[in-house]
């Protein structure tokens, strides 16, 4: 007789053997890629640019430090970053390392310590030429050393702006004068009695031209010593060929030498060329 069916167990099913096999390992499947948004869902998952702009300080109002069109109404020149406006400016003492790395004391303000600075006669500031400064504006540049209570005072050497990128000042002499007026008085500086500040400002254009430099830290620039040569050389020749006279107007005299006046007119005219082809000839 044939043996009677057995009854099913609880949980089994009769496509046991076709899921035994369908389990067993196979090639595998790339993972289904994911759509692309569209550029719908991209702009409202993306910030706006004003959005951009508030989360990163390093903007100002209108793009990067740099690329600002102007100041503010209140005086200053939108939101600067932390890292980029001090290396705007560069200080040289001769004798010693070029520095750039301003310390930036304020939004607008940058400071340069002067070690030893009893020692120091001259000092050059210059921009670097990496990042200009906005339009209609300019730095003006200021003189801090500690008096004998140890009150810093604060003493306008000049400017520099895009169209005059570097100045030399002489602060010799200025050591032991009065301070003025300085943007610098509610600053937090680190200060030592040794040390003297450059200090940088950037205002407006207008601003500067109201404002007046200590009288002595000016050094005379070549043009200026050029217009001197000149002005000399004219006075000489002038005072030289007054006192020409002719072969018949001459007095025989044992105790003067006379000079032909084309000789003075050779030597002026020779002057005036090297003159003009290198201020400092003169120095070689």
């Amino acid at each position: 007789m044939p043996r009677p069916a057995e009854p099913a167990q609880c949980g089994a099913s009769a496509a046991a053997p076709e899921a035994l096999v369908s389990a067993r390992p196979g090639p595998r499947r790339a993972p289904p890629s994911r759509a692309e948004p569209s550029g719908a869902e991209r702009s409202r998952a993306e910030p706006s640019g004003a959005g951009r702009s508030r989360a990163r300080p390093g903007l100002c109002a209108r793009g990067p430090v740099g690329r600002c069109r102007g100041g503010r109404a209140d005086g200053g020149w939108g939101r600067l970053r932390r890292t980029g406006p001090s290396a705007m400016f560069g200080c040289l003492v001769a004798g010693r390392l070029v520095q750039t790395a301003a310390q930036q004391v304020a939004e607008d303000k940058f400071v340069f310590d002067l070690p030893d600075y009893e020692s120091v006669n001259h000092v050059v500031v210059f921009m670097l030429g990496t990042v200009p400064f906005p339009e209609g504006m300019g730095g003006s540049v200021y003189f801090s050393y500690p008096d004998r209570s140890g009150t810093p005072v604060w003493q306008l050497l000049g400017f520099v702006t895009n169209a005059k990128p570097s100045a030399i000042f002489k602060i010799s002499g200025l050591k032991s004068g009065e301070g003025g007026q300085h943007p610098f008085g509610t600053m937090t500086i680190a200060r030592t009695p040794s040390v003297a500040q450059i200090g940088i400002s950037v205002e407006l254009l207008e601003t500067l031209a109201q404002q007046t430099p200590v009288g002595n830290a000016a050094v005379s620039s070549v043009d200026s010593f050029t217009q001197f040569t000149q002005k000399m050389l004219d006075s000489f020749y002038n005072f030289a060929t007054s006192f020409a006279v002719s072969p018949a107007q001459m007095t025989p005299s044992p105790s003067e030498v006379f000079i032909p006046a084309n000789v003075v007119l050779k030597w002026y005219e020779n002057f005036q060329r090297r003159l003009a082809q290198n201020p400092l000839f003169w120095k070689t």
